[in-house]
């Protein structure tokens, strides 16, 4: 957990609270749809796809 980033950490503790409550499945994945829609633009993000496309060219 303590590779993730703050605000994704943040996200998932906050849809775990409100979906513990959510009236329906589908409530939850909209939720979850809005939390990546937010955190894929964010500079952490792109480090770490630039990190993952780094690692893949070495293997």
């Amino acid at each position: 957990m303590l590779d993730k980033t703050p605000l994704g950490l943040q996200f998932t503790k906050e849809a775990l609270n409100q979906n513990r409550h959510a009236p329906s499945l589908e409530s939850a994945i909209e939720l979850e749809n809005r939390n990546q829609s937010i955190l894929c633009i964010t500079p952490e993000f792109f480090k770490a796809v630039e990190k993952f496309g780094r690692r893949k060219k070495n293997e």
